[in-house]
C-alpha cells in the first residue's frame, strides 16, 4: 500500500461503524456493513471519536494531543488511518484498499445451507425459549432427561443394528445440530446481533455445521457467553424431546440414539477444539485469538523459570492454565493411544475396513465401544498430521537446505 503523504487530507469514518467496549482497555471497533470486527486499544478509539470528516490529519494529530496531554506524531496517525484501518472498510474512498474476507484457516470446504436471510425470518420464531420462565423449566427439565437417561442408558457393550441405527442416527443428527446452529442464531438475533447463514464445512476432517455469529462482538460479555451456550441449549431441548418419546414408545434405539446425541452436544463444552467451549472461554477473557495469547504465555514460562521478572496480571494466568490443561489434554490422548491402548492404533485401519464392510451387512451389530475404537485413534492421528505440517512449515527452508546440500553432494 502507498504511503499516505497528504498531511491535509480529510480522513472521513465509513457508515455502520460501532465501538463497543470490550474490557477494561480494549474496545471492538465493527463495521456492520463490511463484516469486519477489529479489537482497538484506548488510544485508538480516541483518535477516531475525534474525526468529524471535516478535520485534517494535522489538525487531528494537534487536536489529539492538546486533549489527552500526548505527543503523538502526524506518521503515527497517518499510519494508523489509512495502513491498519484502511483495509477493513472504516474509512470512505479507500474501498480499492479493503481486504478481501477469508475463510478460517480451520474450517474447509465450507458451504452455506440455510442462507441468512431464512435464519433471520425463522428465529424470531423461538425467542420465547428465552423468556426467562421457560428458560429456568427448560434448564431443570434438560437436567432431569440428561442425568436419568444418560445414568440409564450408557452401556459401552451393548450392541445394535449398524444399519439400522445408523439411518436413525444420522436422521436425527442432522436434525439436531441443524438445531443447534439454529439456537446460536436465535440468541444472536435476541440480544439483537445479525447472523450470518447456517452451514456446512470440514473440521479436522470432520464434517460440521457452523452458525456465522462473528457480529456478537458487538454485543455485552454476558450475551456473547449465553449465544455460545444456546447451541446446547437448543439441541438438549430436541434430546428431550426424543428421550421422552423414547421413554413413551418403549424404543430402546431411540433412546440410545438420543443419549449419544446428547453426550456428542455436551462434548461441545470441550475448550482444546473451537467449539462451544473454547469460545466461551474467549468470551470470559475477552481475548478473540485465544490459542495463540495462552500459548505464548506458555513460551514465556520457560523465561521466568531462566530467571526473567514478567508482569502478568490474571487474565495471564488463565491463559497460562488453558495452555497447560491443553497440554495435558494431548498428553492423556496420547498416553492412551500408544501406552494404555496401542492396539487401537495398530488395528485402526483393519477396524475402519471392518466398520466399513459391516455397512453393508443387514445383520452387522456395533457398540458405542466400537466407536470409540474407530474416534480415539482417529483423532490421535489427526493430531500426528497437524504437528508433523507445523513442524514441516517451521523447519522447511532447514529442510530445503539440507536437502540442497545432499543433492550437491551428488552431483560432485
Amino acid at each position: 500500500m502507498n504511503k499516505i503523504l497528504h498531511n491535509h487530507k480529510i480522513p472521513v469514518l465509513s457508515k455502520n461503524l460501532e465501538i463497543n467496549p470490550l474490557n477494561g482497555t480494549d474496545h471492538i471497533l465493527s463495521n456492520t456493513e463490511k463484516k469486519y470486527y477489529l479489537k482497538i486499544n484506548e488510544q485508538t478509539k480516541d483518535i477516531l471519536n475525534l474525526i468529524d470528516g471535516k478535520t485534517t490529519i494535522e489538525a487531528l494529530c494537534e487536536l489529539y494531543n492538546c486533549k489527552y496531554n500526548n505527543t503523538i506524531n502526524l506518521k503515527t496517525v497517518e499510519n494508523l488511518i489509512y495502513e491498519k484501518l484502511a483495509p477493513y472498510g472504516i474509512i470512505e474512498g479507500q474501498d480499492h484498499f479493503i481486504k478481501p474476507h477469508s475463510k478460517p484457516s480451520y474450517l474447509k470446504l465450507s458451504f452455506i445451507i440455510f442462507r441468512e436471510e431464512w435464519v433471520n425470518r425463522i428465529s424470531p420464531f423461538f425467542f420465547f425459549l428465552f423468556n426467562k420462565q421457560i428458560l429456568y423449566l427448560s434448564l431443570i427439565t434438560i437436567l432431569v432427561y440428561t442425568t436419568y437417561f444418560l445414568f440409564k442408558h450408557i452401556d459401552v457393550y451393548s450392541t445394535f443394528s449398524i444399519q439400522k441405527s445408523l439411518i436413525f442416527f444420522l436422521s436425527i443428527k442432522c436434525l439436531s445440530v441443524t438445531f443447534h446452529e439454529l439456537g446460536h442464531a436465535v440468541a444472536a438475533t435476541f440480544y439483537g446481533a445479525k447472523p450470518g447463514g447456517i452451514g456446512g464445512g470440514f473440521y479436522w476432517f470432520t464434517p460440521v455445521y457452523f452458525t456465522d455469529v462473528t457480529d456478537i462482538w458487538r454485543l455485552r460479555k454476558g450475551e456473547r457467553i449465553i449465544v455460545n451456550l444456546s447451541g446446547i441449549y437448543f439441541e438438549l431441548i430436541l434430546c428431550t424431546i426424543i428421550g421422552s418419546m423414547a421413554y413413551m414408545s418403549g424404543g430402546e434405539l431411540l433412546a440410545s440414539i438420543s443419549v449419544i446425541i446428547a453426550i456428542s452436544s455436551l462434548f461441545n463444552l470441550n475448550p482444546f477444539l473451537r467449539s462451544d467451549g473454547y469460545w466461551i472461554i474467549t468470551d470470559l477473557t475477552d481475548s478473540p485469538n485465544l490459542m495463540k495469547h495462552s500459548f505464548s504465555k506458555l513460551k514465556n514460562l520457560f523465561r521466568v523459570l531462566k530467571g526473567e521478572k514478567l508482569k502478568w496480571g490474571a487474565k495471564d494466568y488463565i491463559f497460562l492454565l488453558y495452555a497447560l490443561a491443553c497440554c495435558i489434554a494431548i498428553t492423556l490422548l496420547v498416553y492412551n493411544v500408544l501406552i494404555l491402548n496401542p492396539n487401537s492404533l495398530l488395528l485402526f485401519p483393519q477396524n475402519l475396513w471392518m466398520f466399513l464392510k459391516a455397512l453393508f451387512n443387514p445383520s452387522a451389530d456395533v457398540s458405542m465401544l466400537d466407536y470409540a475404537n474407530l474416534v480415539i485413534p482417529m483423532i490421535f492421528l489427526v493430531l500426528a498430521y497437524r504437528f508433523a505440517k507445523l513442524l514441516l512449515i517451521r523447519n522447511s527452508n532447514k529442510l530445503k537446505n539440507i536437502f540442497d546440500t545432499y543433492l550437491n553432494i551428488l552431483k560432485a
